[in-house]
């Protein structure tokens, strides 16, 4: 219990004591609460919807789960999480992070209640052309790999940006800084590759 003080919580204030000015009480109910969000969301929730959301576990396996309230959890599929490579979901986003995201997929059983809930993040993200605007062929900068793929070394430029470079070396390891000489800016295929310097 003692590790829930001080926590966050979400609910509909119901009584507020304060006949004793020096200890004043709220009483607040999660279950009214959540019975308001869900009825809203019954009704309102539909594909394309933007909602925020609270990120409460990550499956390498199956995705990103995020609950958005009315204890309604959505998942975010590998696929939709980023607009590049994603080699492992925990490089992306973490546990208690808030993100937005939009409703792809809704399915209702006969009463009405959400029973499957597919969410996307990657297309709220920065697009590719915006991010790669500031590199150009032949400029020489430092990056982290973040992968090592049989196709080549994934080296991160920005948070929602790689490089992809020739795997050249067994040297190199994950997390190690390096510096990349960008080859090409690929629009059409939304791509960056370099080369590994040093």
């Amino acid at each position: 219990m003692s590790k829930k003080v001080g926590a966050k919580v979400q609910g509909k204030v119901i009584k507020i004591d304060d006949t004793d000015n020096s200890n004043i009480k709220i009483y607040l109910s999660r279950k009214d609460f959540v019975k308001k969000i869900r009825s809203l969301y019954n009704s309102s929730l539909q594909i394309g919807t933007v909602v925020k959301g609270v990120i409460t576990n990550i499956d390498e396996t199956k995705g990103v789960f995020v609950d958005i309230g009315g204890d309604y959890v959505g998942i975010i599929p590998r696929g939709n999480l980023e607009n590049l490579y994603v080699t492992n979901l925990t490089d992306h986003v973490s546990i208690g992070e808030v993100v937005k995201v939009v409703v792809i997929e809704l399915n209702r059983n006969k009463a009405g209640d959400i029973v499957h809930l597919a969410l996307d993040r990657k297309s709220l993200l920065p697009k590719f052309r915006t991010l790669a605007k500031n590199y150009k062929k032949g400029d020489i900068l430092l990056a982290k790999i973040k992968s090592i793929q049989a196709n080549g070394i994934y080296c991160s430029l920005d948070k929602h940006l790689d490089v992809i470079c020739d795997f050249n070396s067994n040297k190199y390891r994950i997390d190690q800084n390096v510096r990349v000489r960008i080859n090409s800016v690929k629009y059409d295929k939304h791509r960056i590759t370099g080369s590994i310097i040093s």
